[in-house]
C-alpha cells in the first residue's frame, strides 16, 4: 500500500474531522495531499473503495473511503468502482490491536454479487493501520476475479516502523547540501 503521510502530528485530526465531524469537504482536501504524493495507479486500474458496514453508514451518513476514491478519481483520471461490501460486521477498531483486526477483518469483505470486478485494482481508505482490513478486502476482490491489486491510502499508522514516510502537513523543504 502507498500512502500519502504518517498517521501523526494533524493527520489524525484531519481525518477525525472528515470522519467523526462529518466534515465532507474535507476529503478533497485529504485528496489532494494523496495526489501530491502518491504517484497514479497504472493505466486501466479502477478504484476501489473499503466499505463500511451499514451500521456505520447510517451512523456517519457517508463512506469516507468513497468521498476519498472519487476525488482522487476525478485527479488521477481512473473511474471508481464501489463493488465491495462489508459482509460481517465489526466493532470500531480504533485502538484496536493488529490480532484483534485481523479477526475482525477476516472474511469481513466480498465483492457484491453480480458486479463487474476490474483486472487491476487500487483499494482507497483513509487510514493504514496493520494491513488487515486492506489484505482482507484485495482477497475478495482477487477472489471475484480482479489480477492485480494495490491500494492507496492518506495515512499510515507507524508501529515502530522507521520514520520512512513523508509527513507533509507539517514538511518544510530544506535546501540541497552544499547550498
Amino acid at each position: 500500500a502507498r500512502q500519502a503521510v504518517a498517521y501523526e502530528g494533524p493527520a489524525p485530526r484531519l481525518v477525525a474531522a472528515l470522519k467523526d465531524d462529518r466534515r465532507r469537504r474535507l476529503a478533497s482536501v485529504i485528496a489532494g495531499i494523496v495526489t501530491a504524493v502518491v504517484p497514479p495507479p497504472p493505466q486501466g486500474a479502477a478504484l476501489v473503495p473499503v466499505p463500511l458496514g451499514a451500521r456505520r453508514a447510517r451512523q456517519r451518513g457517508f463512506n469516507q473511503s468513497l468521498l476519498l476514491a472519487h476525488e482522487l478519481g476525478r485527479s488521477w483520471g481512473r473511474p471508481v468502482c464501489d463493488i465491495l461490501v462489508r459482509v460481517r460486521e465489526g466493532a470500531d477498531q480504533r485502538g484496536s490491536g493488529a490480532t484483534a483486526r485481523a479477526l475482525q477483518a477476516s472474511g469481513a469483505f466480498a465483492a457484491r454479487s453480480g458486479a463487474a470486478t476490474p483486472s487491476i485494482a487500487w483499494l482507497i481508505d483513509d487510514v493504514h493501520t496493520t494491513g488487515a482490513t486492506l489484505a482482507d478486502c484485495a482477497r475478495a476482490l482477487r477472489a471475484a476475479g480482479a489480477s492485480s491489486v494495490g491500494a492507496a491510502c492518506f495515512a499510515r499508522v507507524l508501529h515502530g516502523v522507521p520514520d520512512e514516510l513523508p509527513n507533509v502537513l507539517s514538511w518544510a523543504p530544506t535546501s540541497p547540501p552544499g547550498r
